[in-house]
């Protein structure tokens, strides 16, 4: 089934300016991607893949699937999801471990996109804004990297 969207609870809301009120913000909505995000998204996607194909070549040589699994609910500090599946923490420390590419610019590109047209609403009023997203939890920030990629890239 294709996912067009979804939200996203931030762990700490985001206060934001909206028609001249602060606004305490709870959730983010992400939208699936277009045409007009495409080189983001192809950066994204590229380097989710090459983090995948760089595990698999380690499993290859002397990691075993058991082994790399462990490392990643290991870095998941047990969370408290009774879920099997991997969660946007998840597939964030993956490519931590096993990106090789430059992370700073991986988070800049995911960064982009959320700014760009109206990919990311806050609490479904606003779009995201460098500011509004520089202000959120870095946690979160991961977290919604991660989902983005499970929802739409993978």
């Amino acid at each position: 089934m294709t996912t067009f969207a979804f939200d996203f609870q931030l762990s700490r809301p985001l206060t934001y300016s909206h028609q001249g009120e602060q606004i305490d913000a709870v959730s983010l909505t992400l939208q699936a991607p277009t045409g007009k995000s495409r080189m983001e998204v192809t950066v994204l996607k590229k380097g989710f893949k090459e983090a995948i194909g760089s595990m698999q070549a380690k499993v290859m040589q002397n990691e075993t699937a058991e082994e790399i699994a462990e490392k990643i609910l290991d870095a998941r500090n047990q969370s408290s999801d009774d879920d099997n599946d991997m969660t946007g923490s998840d597939i964030c420390e993956l490519i931590m471990m096993y990106g090789e590419f430059n992370i700073r610019d991986y988070h800049e590109c995911f960064k982009k996109l959320l700014c760009a047209n109206e990919t990311c609403m806050v609490d479904g009023n606003v779009k995201m804004t460098a500011p509004i997203y520089e202000s959120m939890l870095f946690a979160d920030i991961e977290k919604l990297l991660g989902e983005y990629l499970k929802n739409f890239l993978a």
